[in-house]
């Protein structure tokens, strides 16, 4: 019995894949770039080149008409599988023995975030613990968790897609006040992504996590809490002592008693007075703002 002869080529069978495993497989729903580059051969989203490599492969599809560009889900740049490429996909995929390839579960990927809150502390620790999580990419930070613009927090969030889990050593890693974490975790949540602290065992993708996590984030800031008043008690002991924090004036008073002795002679300059002071002629304004002028008003 003669081979039963394809009903398409092997190009447009390629080309229906293709759709399905970037673009999805119905019209009109959009995904991002970084979308897009998760789909890639793995040695093809380790290269440079990946933007690139992208921006071809949509080209193509746009050209021929099976795509268009779309603002993606987060806002950025992104594409849109259009009715001629559903069609495609539907034409190749009615009565064909193999079945369409399915997507890669996205529960396996694991992205991390670290932060440190200056330059002179060290990720070590958390990007040890992240790759021992599994975690196959990681973000790093270097700012204060309390500062809202984080670029590599957002850039996070934007690679990271609906079934991945979000990592961190802990907890104070993504938020520093339990509104901003709950905040998160909850626009995370309606994304379909998972949340994981490893310091303190939190899984969000669990119900049990989930409990959990909304007791450790109240008990984080509770104790923040307490750091502050203890911070502030401290303060107002010290004051009470005569002790001031902060870096104490660069001008004391028999300091500022010799300047204004120097600066009533009219041949002695402003300059002059703050090099025999030690200080910048600056620091003698902020003390004297009027200058000369001050001292004779006071001596009148």
């Amino acid at each position: 019995m003669p081979a039963r002869k394809a009903r398409h080529s092997r190009a447009t069978y390629q080309r229906a894949q293709g759709l399905i495993r970037y673009l999805g497989s119905a019209a009109g729903v959009r995904v991002s770039a970084s979308d897009v580059a998760r789909e890639l051969p793995t040695l093809d989203r380790r290269t440079p080149r990946t933007k690139e490599l992208v921006q071809t492969m949509m080209d193509e599809f746009t050209a021929a008409g099976l795509a268009e560009e779309a603002l993606g889900p987060r806002g950025g740049k992104g594409w849109a599988l259009t009715p001629k490429g559903q069609a495609l996909i539907d034409d190749v995929y009615r009565d064909r023995r193999p079945s369409p390839p399915k997507a890669e579960p996205a529960t396996g990927h694991q992205v991390g975030y670290a932060r440190v809150s200056t330059r002179d502390q060290n990720p070590d620790l958390q990007l040890d613990a992240l790759r021992q999580a599994g975690c196959e990419r990681i973000f790093e930070e270097k700012a204060s968790g309390a500062q809202r613009d984080r670029p590599e927090l957002t850039a996070a969030l934007d690679y990271i897609r609906p079934g991945d889990t979000l990592v961190v050593w802990k907890l104070d890693r993504l938020a520093r006040s339990l509104k901003q974490l709950l905040e998160t975790v909850e626009d995370l949540d309606a994304r379909g992504i998972g949340f994981r602290s490893l310091t303190e065992a939190i899984d969000t993708t669990t119900p049990g996590g989930r409990l959990v996590f909304h007791l450790f984030a109240a008990l984080a800031e509770f104790e923040r809490s307490l750091i502050r008043e203890r911070i502030a008690a401290g303060l107002e002991a010290a004051q009470a002592r005569g002790r001031f924090a902060g870096r104490p004036p660069a001008l004391s008073t028999d300091d500022l008693t010799a300047a204004k002795a120097m600066l009533r002679d009219p041949k002695i300059t402003v300059e002059k007075v703050a090099k025999q002071l030690g200080v910048a002629p600056s620091t003698l304004y902020r003390h004297l703002p009027g200058g000369r002028s001050q001292v004779e008003q006071d001596s009148s």
